[in-house]
C-alpha cells in the first residue's frame, strides 16, 4: 500500500516476468494483450477525413472518469476531453506545457490551471503519453493538440478489456499520489515574468506531497 492509499501490490509484481521497480516507479514491463488496435492516418484521413485519433479518444471519454498524463497539451483540445468526460484528471509536466506556446496562449493556460488546479497535478520531465477511460486505454506519442491528433503522422494503440487497465489505472494513481498542484501565484508571475523555455523556478516551490497546501 503507498503512503496515499494506492494498492500498487496487485498490479506491480517485481520478480521473473514482472516489472522492475525502482522507489515505487516501474521501469518496463511486458505487455502481452490481444484486445489491441493500432490507431494511424490513412490517406483518406489525411486528406481532410476524421481523424481515427480523433474518433477513438472522443468514443472512450464519452460520460467516464478520464485519467490523462501527458506533457505537452493543446487546451481546447483538453476542453473538448473534459466536456465529454464525467471526470477528469492530468498530470503533467507544466514548465513543458507552457514553454511551448505563445506567452499569450500560456496566460490562457495559466488562468485554465488556476480554474482546474484540485484536478491537474506537476510532474516534472513527465513524457508519457497516456489516456484512461472506463475499460480503455489509448497510448503512443501523439500530444494531446488539434494538431497531434489531426495533422501529425503518428502511431498510437487504443488497448481494451485487458488486465493492463487496471494496472495503468494503479500507475497513474500512484504518480498522482507522488506530485502536486502549483500554487497560483506561482503560476501567474511565470507566464507574466519568465521566457517561455525558463521555467525550471516551478519545481522548487511546488509543495511536498505529503504537506497540506495553504488555502487560496
Amino acid at each position: 500500500m503507498s503512503r496515499c492509499g494506492v494498492d500498487m501490490g496487485r498490479h506491480l509484481q517485481p520478480g521473473a516476468g514482472g516489472p522492475t521497480l525502482v522507489g515505487g516507479v516501474e521501469l518496463f514491463r511486458k505487455i502481452n494483450v490481444m484486445n489491441a488496435n493500432c490507431i494511424y492516418h490513412t490517406t483518406e484521413t489525411r486528406s481532410g477525413g476524421p481523424s481515427p485519433f480523433d474518433e477513438a479518444i472522443m468514443d472512450m471519454v464519452d460520460g467516464h472518469e478520464v485519467r490523462i498524463a501527458c506533457p505537452y497539451l493543446g487546451l481546447e483540445y483538453l476542453k473538448r476531453i473534459i466536456d465529454r468526460a464525467e471526470s477528469w484528471r492530468l498530470v503533467t509536466d507544466i514548465m513543458e506545457w507552457l514553454s511551448v506556446h505563445s506567452r499569450k496562449q500560456r496566460n490562457k493556460i495559466v488562468e485554465f490551471i488556476v480554474e482546474n488546479r484540485d484536478q491537474i497535478r506537476y510532474c516534472k520531465d513527465l513524457h508519457a503519453k497516456v489516456l484512461i477511460a472506463g475499460n480503455r486505454f489509448f497510448l503512443g506519442e501523439a500530444n494531446t493538440t488539434e494538431k497531434g491528433m489531426t495533422g501529425r503522422v503518428e502511431m498510437s494503440v487504443l488497448f481494451e478489456e485487458c488486465e493492463q487497465v487496471d494496472e495503468l489505472r494503479a500507475w497513474f494513481d500512484l504518480l498522482w499520489c507522488q506530485t502536486a498542484s502549483v500554487l497560483k501565484a506561482d503560476l501567474r508571475v511565470c507566464a507574466a515574468t519568465l521566457p517561455s523555455h525558463d521555467l525550471q523556478w516551478i519545481l522548487r516551490r511546488c509543495r511536498a506531497p505529503s504537506r497540506e497546501l495553504p488555502p487560496n
